[in-house]
């Protein structure tokens, strides 16, 4: 059974995902509102389906700020 994600990058998002493969770390520079939350949570999700036995997490600076930022973002992708 495949499984797949509710989830259609733009073309700088693709772009940025190539980039990411086989990388630990990414930086990511673009303006506001641009998608960049979109992609990381996207990409987490992705990476987290594709790993076995992996660990991952989304760390923000406190539980409320992640909910707000991202809760909905995951419900939706999922």
């Amino acid at each position: 059974m495949a499984i797949s994600i509710a989830y259609a990058p733009g073309s700088w998002q693709h772009a940025v995902q190539q980039a990411m493969q086989g990388h630990r770390y990414t930086v990511v520079i673009a303006h506001r509102r641009s998608g960049k939350t979109v992609l990381s949570v996207a990409t987490l999700i992705s990476a987290a389906i594709a790993a076995h036995n992996g660990r991952f997490a989304y760390v923000a600076p406190s539980i409320k700020q992640a909910r707000s930022i991202t809760w909905n973002l995951f419900k939706e992708l999922t």
